[in-house]
């Protein structure tokens, strides 16, 4: 089976702000002339038959159940109306309301995603998309079994929504939503749901976020592990497509929210700026990036039709408020090793509805937001970044290594010492170590397992050299299960629609993998510090306190600002750390309360860094020696219930939020 190792679906929510854009001069649309999307738009309108809107929805499922190895991308478009229908969602296919509002449209049947392809399976369930709908499933309950991106934007249920399809699903999207219903998330783990407003949830898997949505569960992390924000407070949805009654289309951006709570179209039509498409460059697969950067030139925004753009150079958004948006899945591609997007530092621009696709050479950036070291102040019209999924080769893995050497250390320690009294003191310390073979995480790329990849090898090369260098991935699949049926499984279709699994042979490349090890640097790293401290008794109370700070640093940092691609070492777990002590002993009896802080501090590194945000608890113990021999004793941990967190490049990045609790202990002891 040819698939990308890591694979992977992004959901940006970066936000902009809904201010009005402006006129763009562009080729004339006018406004009743029906657009020319291609041919994998279907628009569908109340005057259909519906044994044909069936018929041609049933069509593009059947290409697209099992197909998630190709080149043909669809989108299914409703005009406002009501239709009695039952909408499969394949691969690589948005099914859309053009109303103004979802329930401008509604479907007397299902928008539904099944795993009937692999028997309930929804693991691979990715690439496809419903929006702005209302959906009167006839049985009470629709389905949406996937993982990852699928976004669910924009619909309205009558009734339950149902996640999963009786085998595992893991990842999902929900956004501007209402249930009016239950949702059942069954196997369903990792799901995000943002801006809605639910009938109710039932079943918790692992990882279920809720933001700003309405009838959610209570936070419970981790068991149940639920975490329930009550608001969003900067968001913008993503833009859409719609037509008015006169035949008007247009590309509706919404506008700006601040401290979101339930759908943006609770009281009527969302708040926002109709941009008409004769303002839009309709953008076909075939285009190079010299014509659609020419497009951007002339002040035009650009809208995407489904397919595959293979672009040799990056297209270059250079003024502010700028919309690209695609329909679904228009995937630009890198040929040349280039990014095939690159933002100036300019506000208010969107980009939405696209996949990004790494290519045969290798690039160090697909997207840039903004050059390096710009320094634009944008927080009251952001750049938005909406239903943008990225697909880059290999995998990524870990593994030890037993060649590795001791590390040695040249330590330079001094301190000072003052008793001032038997029991009380004040000391600073100063250290230094030189280490070499210090142990740091590289990366390597290295084959795993025998994998190898039947997307290069001899059998893609002889496709190529009989179909030519215009040949879609499709059609060099279908050139495959024609030529070389020892070493595919056809599991259905006809001849040139072939669905099923291209097997890897020996011959073919491997697949490579990032796999993170520890490795020797052949760096000298230095760690220095000072430790300062104090310890006071108060005369003959029995009351005393501590206090000790440290401060340490190395000359080894990591680099946020270098690609993923970048080796780097870097020393981790350095921080400065701080602790405040009060205590009285005496009588029998002992107490203790102490204030321990930690800074924030590297705590992994590899292609990605992990930071350990800053971090400080109350403890508290006590004890009293009620008998000869018994003693009654307390502990108090984490007295206040301080949380964890940590980040990856950046504090917006968050990677661990953990609640913490208070634990206490109570007991007594006894010494035979």
């Amino acid at each position: 089976m040819i698939r990308r190792a890591g694979d992977a679906g992004l959901a940006a929510m970066a936000v902009v702000a809904g201010a009005p854009l402006p006129v763009c001069a562009g080729e004339a649309v006018a406004p009743e002339t029906m657009p020319d999307f291609g041919p994998n738009v279907l628009v569908i309108d109340p005057s259909m038959p519906g044994g044909e809107i069936q018929a041609r929805i049933d069509a593009i499922f059947a290409q697209q159940e099992a197909a998630h190895f190709t080149d043909r991308r669809f989108a299914i478009l409703f005009k406002p109306g009501r239709y009695t229908t039952d909408v499969r969602v394949g691969f690589f296919t948005q099914v859309l309301g053009l109303g103004t509002m979802p329930g401008a449209v509604t479907i007397d049947g299902h928008v539904r995603v099944n795993a009937d392809w692999l028997k309930g399976d929804a693991l691979a369930n990715f690439w496809r998309g419903a929006e702005n709908l209302t959906v009167r499933p006839p049985e009470g309950w629709d389905r949406w079994a996937v993982s990852q991106a699928a976004p669910y934007r924009r619909m309205h249920v009558l009734g339950d929504l149902v996640l999963d399809d009786g085998g595992s699903s893991s990842g999902g999207f929900l956004a501007d939503c209402r249930i009016e219903g239950t949702i059942r998330a069954g196997s369903q783990q990792q799901w995000y749901s943002r801006s809605s407003r639910i009938g109710g949830w039932q079943g918790v898997n692992w990882n279920m976020m809720f933001q700003g949505v309405q009838g959610a569960p209570a936070t419970s992390f981790p068991d149940p592990a639920v975490t329930t924000l009550l608001r969003v407070p900067l968001l913008r949805e993503k833009p859409f497509l719609q037509v008015d009654a006169a035949g008007s289309w247009s590309v509706f951006v919404p506008a700006l929210r601040r401290d979101a709570e339930g759908t943006s179209w609770a009281d009527g039509p969302t708040a926002g700026s109709a941009l008409p498409l004769a303002h839009f460059f309709l953008a076909r697969p075939g285009m190079d990036a010299a014509t659609l950067n020419a497009a951007l030139a002339r002040g035009q925004h650009l809208l995407f039709t489904p397919g595959v753009y293979r672009l040799d150079a990056p297209l270059r958004v250079t003024a502010a408020n700028r919309v690209l948006l695609g329909i679904w899945l228009a995937t630009l591609q890198a040929v040349q090793g280039n990014a095939v997007l690159e933002i100036d530092d300019v506000p208010g621009v969107t980009i939405a509805g696209l996949m990004i696709d790494a290519g045969a050479v290798r690039s160090l950036v697909l997207v840039q937001v903004g050059p390096r070291g710009c320094t634009g102040d944008h927080r009251h019209n952001p750049v938005l970044l909406a239903d943008l999924f990225f697909r880059v080769d290999g995998g990524t893995g870990s593994q030890g290594n037993p060649g590795l050497l001791p590390y040695k250390s040249k330590n330079l320690d001094f301190s000072a010492e003052w008793y001032y009294r038997p029991d009380s003191y004040i000391s600073v310390g100063y250290f230094h170590k030189s280490v070499v073979n210090f142990i740091g995480t590289g990366q390597v790329k290295k084959p795993v397992f025998g994998l190898t990849n039947p997307a290069d090898g001899p059998r893609y090369k002889a496709a190529l050299e009989a179909l030519g260098a215009g040949a879609t991935s499709n059609d060099i699949r279908q050139y495959i299960f024609a030529n070389y049926p020892g070493s595919v499984k056809i599991t259905g279709g006809t001849p040139g629609n072939y669905t099923g699994d291209i097997l890897g042979l020996p011959e073919d490349a491997p697949v490579l993998f990032t796999v993170n090890t520890p490795v020797n640097n052949n760096q000298t790293a230095n760690v220095h510090g000072w430790e300062f401290a104090v310890q006071h008794s108060f005369w003959e109370t029995g009351l005393g306190m501590i206090l000790n700070y440290t401060i340490v640093d190395g000359d080894v940092h990591y680099r946020n600002d270098q690609p993923a691609t970048v080796n780097q070492f870097a020393l981790v777990g350095l921080s400065d750390t701080a602790n405040v002590i009060g205590y009285y002993d005496k009588n029998g009896i002992q107490a203790r309360v102490a204030y321990n802080w930690r800074a924030e501090f590297l705590s992994g590194a590899g292609s990605n860094p992990s930071y350990t945000e800053p971090y400080g608890q109350i403890d508290a113990s006590a004890s009293w020696e009620a008998l000869p021999r018994t003693t009654l004793f307390f502990e108090g941990i984490n007295l206040t219930g301080e949380g964890r967190r940590a980040h990856q490049r950046t504090d917006r990045y968050v990677t661990v939020t953990a609640p913490g609790y208070a634990r206490y202990t109570v007991g007594v002891r006894y010494r035979f």
